[in-house]
């Protein structure tokens, strides 16, 4: 995800998807949110029992297989930070049995486990032979000089392609199972029915969704709070602590949520704003409005306001003015 907005500098909303789901095959397509233009494509294949993922028009560089190593450590707009990703996702899918390798600058690379009683993770790396480079590119060019659409099939030179799975005979079967568990992990993969988009990030409304919390479309495995969010979220930007369970700052994310929800309120008042204030008013005080009192804005208390308003046409009730001290039952 954070590859295909940097190379094609998207907004963080980033780019829109199409799924296709048969017996055989599930495939995602990321396209452009404008042209439509496909940049990247996940496919996984059932019978095969492998995925395959990649980026149109991406760069990977050696340099970033050491640990640490990251270009987006200070970009709020990535969900990456840390320069551990896929090197661990690697060691773990390699550990699982499953075979992996990609496919980049002209060479292809392998993760395996080597050296003493093999608990080393290596990664070997073999070049593209100049006969075969030169005969892929003529094909590739040689189509898109006649207007036809490339296929979806990674190019080793300009490209990135990841295989993960078995490989023939070798390797281990990534189950349908397997794969719909890791898809729920993703937003864009396993996509919720009802979204409130704002600059901040998605009020996601959905009550199968409840009381999750992503980053970027990317699910944060919260393992214990004591007043966990009623409604769910995907934040725009932040960081997250190295665990991926939860935003490094809490009160950063309790006041993002506020102006997601104060952004939603203007969006769909009828939708949100009876809900906003249940939650207010509830006995026991949920994460989603933790942070209210101090980063609500105006318009989101006057909206409140004049809610209670029109529930006491008779002014039978007292409010207090929080501005002037006094308290007030009639009002302009």
């Amino acid at each position: 995800m954070d590859g295909i907005k940097e190379s094609n500098k998207l907004s963080p909303e980033g780019f829109k998807t199409k799924i296709k789901d048969n017996k055989t095959t599930w495939l995602l397509e990321a396209l452009h949110p404008e042209t439509r233009r496909t940049l990247g494509y996940i496919r996984f294949l059932k019978n095969k029992g492998q995925v395959e993922m990649t980026n149109f028009g991406a760069q990977l560089s050696i340099d970033t297989l050491d640990l640490g190593y990251s270009t987006k450590r200070k970009d709020k707009s990535m969900a990456g930070a840390h320069g551990e990703g896929y090197k661990l996702a690697c060691l773990v899918f390699a550990r699982e049995d499953y075979l992996v390798s990609f496919a980049t600058s002209s060479f292809s690379w392998n993760f395996r486990f080597a050296g003493t009683e093999k608990r080393q993770l290596y990664c070997c790396f073999n070049p593209t032979k100049d006969t075969a480079l030169a005969k892929l590119k003529n094909t590739h060019y040689t189509r898109v000089s006649q207007g036809k659409t490339r296929k979806l099939k990674g190019n080793i030179w300009e490209d990135v392609t990841i295989k993960m799975g078995a490989r023939g005979q070798k390797g281990r079967k990534i189950t349908e199972d397997e794969f719909i568990s890791w898809r729920k992990q993703c937003m864009d993969l396993d996509h919720p029915s009802s979204i409130i988009q704002t600059s901040c990030g998605d009020l996601i409304l959905d009550p199968n969704f409840s009381g999750r919390t992503y980053l970027m479309g990317l699910l944060l495995e919260s393992k214990s709070q004591s007043n966990p969010p009623q409604f769910a979220y995907n934040f725009a930007q932040g960081y997250v602590n190295r665990d991926r369970q939860k935003m490094a700052d809490a009160e950063e994310e309790g006041k993002m949520i506020t102006n997601i929800w104060g952004e939603a309120l203007k969006r769909d008042p009828a939708e949100t704003l009876r809900k906003y204030i249940s939650m207010l008013r509830a006995e026991k005080q949920c994460f989603d409005v933790t942070y209210a009192e101090y980063y609500i804005s105006k318009d989101t208390a006057s909206s409140i306001w004049h809610s209670h308003l029109d529930e006491d046409p008779n002014n039978d009730r007292f409010y207090y003015d929080c501005e002037s001290g006094d308290k007030v039952c009639t009002f302009n």
